[in-house]
């Protein structure tokens, strides 16, 4: 199917959260699938490439997005920062080892040979918060949003932030979550399953954004 058409499968397959009477979402904010989100999956290598330019497999974006959970009225704080494929980095300062960050973004089939280091500088900072912004988020939920959608294997806990000299931006410090909260995050879906993703309806224009769900 055509990008456009995966994009529609998805919001629909996130929608039966959304329609379940089990399931509480504001009636102004249903979950809503970008073409550009499936395309930067694609591209990062999350949904697998066609061989025909443009198409994707149905089966595997539905395979998908059945297993994201929205987390739109849950309760989590949640810090949220926006990630797309790999690419170049701008200046900033360097890494705790010394090294220069060169990549931004992320590629889940890591085709640049990424050490955990160097990847996940690459999700991890620089990034256009303020001081308090930064503060408040201090145990949320550090989710890695692919234009709303979060992959599981990404969710960690703030756990702190420096100052990057160079660009004013802040990097994110995080930490894997221990199995017991990690359950609580992605909980379990109607079929008594755990999800295994995240979905976030997301405003325009922010790159990173901090929201303390209650």
């Amino acid at each position: 199917m055509t990008i456009d058409q995966a994009a529609q499968l998805a919001t629909d397959v996130l929608s039966e959260q959304h329609l379940s009477p089990t399931y509480q979402l504001r009636s102004d904010d249903p979950p809503t699938v970008a073409p550009g989100c499936i395309a930067s999956l694609v591209d990062m290598h999350r949904l697998t490439h066609s061989t025909v330019p443009g198409m994707v497999d149905a089966t595997e974006v539905k395979e998908l997005f059945s297993r994201t959970r929205v987390l739109t009225g849950t309760g989590l704080s949640v810090l949220r920062v926006s990630i797309g494929p790999l690419r170049p980095s701008g200046p900033c300062d360097s890494l705790p080892d010394g090294r220069k960050r060169r990549w931004a973004g992320w590629d889940f089939d890591n085709v640049a040979g990424l050490d955990d280091l160097e990847a996940w500088a690459g999700v991890a900072g620089v990034w256009p918060l303020a001081e308090e912004t930064a503060r408040s988020a201090w145990r949320a939920v550090f989710a890695p949003s692919v234009k709303g959608f979060v992959d599981g294997s990404l969710v960690r806990r703030v756990t702190g932030y420096y100052l990057d000299m160079t660009t004013r931006r802040r990097w994110i410090e995080t930490e894997p979550y221990d199995d017991e909260t990690r359950r609580h995050i992605f909980s379990k879906n109607q079929s008594g399953r755990e999800w295994e993703h995240l979905w976030l309806s997301i405003p325009r224009g922010p790159v990173a954004e901090f929201t303390a769900r209650i």
